[in-house]
């Protein structure tokens, strides 16, 4: 009779606390997280590291649950190869996608996930240059007329 009680608590209040980070705009934003990576004004780098952190995640996972599917595959032998070969493939592609995916906008430059993010909520700002082609905005106050360096002699 307790068991079911705390499951049904339980399962509210995982809810109510994944539910208020994976809401749009949130911090676990999957969504803002595959469309950067299909984005080409994201840089190459952080698209590799969120990749490869994510890899070495999903290889921890597969290393954990290595003697579970050794077990398995012992008990029984033809099914359960295939089901861990089935299983490791599904974890290694869509884990690693998706792992990748909510690591992104945390480790892209600020500027362009909001960017993105107003872009995706319907906010239409004036378009950034892209950050991956090295384009620098024109700024008026850095352009100051050009001296000639003066040589500081101090006499003794």
């Amino acid at each position: 009779m307790a068991i079911p009680i705390l499951r049904f608590i339980g399962e509210r209040v995982l809810h109510k606390t994944v539910s208020e980070h994976t809401k749009f705009g949130g911090m676990m934003d999957i969504k803002l997280g595959f469309a950067m990576l299909k984005d080409r004004r994201v840089p190459f780098r952080p698209k590799l590291l969120s990749l490869g952190i994510a890899a070495g995640v999903m290889g921890l996972l597969i290393a954990v649950e290595f003697p579970l599917e050794w077990f398995l595959s012992i008990v029984l032998p033809v099914i359960g190869v295939a089901i861990s070969a089935m299983t490791d493939g599904l974890e290694t592609i869509l884990g690693t996608l998706g792992v990748a995916a909510l690591i992104l906008p945390h480790i892209a430059p600020k500027a362009l996930t909001l960017q993105m993010r107003n872009e995706r909520a319907g906010i239409v700002e004036e378009p950034m240059p892209s950050v991956a082609s090295h384009e620098v905005p024109y700024v008026p106050e850095y352009d100051l007329p050009r001296q000639a360096p003066t040589l500081l002699i101090s006499k003794q």
